[in-house]
């Protein structure tokens, strides 16, 4: 699998990390059909991710040589809690969008029917659509943005070792404009 592909699905990776951690409240119940015929709500399921950690190291191998993610931090771009720009509070990156204006959730989840196949849709928040039209109609001035902070460095080599050597530093901040969707399906 290339690199590009791997590095890709370290989000997936990390929300399925953040949904482990963190305990349903509610208990399954076992339903029969006729129970279960009488249940109503909306389908799909929408998460909100709350994310801050600290990975020592992420490493990718291939014939006795690695490439490794170190040292990577998630958090909301805050490196104290006296460096946070007003109204942000040191922690988490909040990964959605949520204001008295607009609720983007990290991720829906859903089963769609699409050409008589039932299939897996992933969709992420719609943040460019919903920023053009508050920036039209005049309600905010910038567009909206996930403040998240995702830091780290990458080297070759296991840290320490004979040979090894840090490649450099990378920083991602604040995400905007951000839409799309992923359909899953067997064949």
């Amino acid at each position: 699998m290339p690199l590009s592909i791997r590095l890709l699905t370290l989000p997936a990776l990390l929300t399925a990390l953040g949904l482990f951690g963190n305990p349903a409240n509610a208990a399954l119940q076992v339903l029969d059909n006729q129970a279960l015929s009488q249940v109503t709500g909306q389908d799909g399921i929408t998460l909100n991710l709350d994310l801050q950690t600290n990975i020592g190291k992420i490493s990718w191998e291939d014939d006795g040589n690695s490439l490794q993610v170190r040292n990577l931090k998630i958090d909301n771009g805050c490196d104290a809690p006296g460096n946070c720009p007003a109204a942000v509070a040191y922690g988490a990156a909040k990964l959605y969008f949520q204001s008295a204006l607009v609720n983007a959730p990290t991720l829906k989840v859903d089963v769609v029917n699409q050409g008589g196949a039932q299939k897996l849709q992933l969709t992420l928040p719609d943040l460019k659509t919903t920023s053009d039209q508050l920036i039209a109609d005049g309600m905010i001035t910038e567009p909206l943005k996930i403040r998240v902070r995702i830091a780290g460095e990458l080297g070759l080599g296991n840290a320490g070792s004979p040979g090894a050597s840090t490649l450099g530093k990378f920083e991602i901040r604040d995400i905007s404009n951000i839409q799309g969707s992923l359909r899953v399906w067997g064949h």
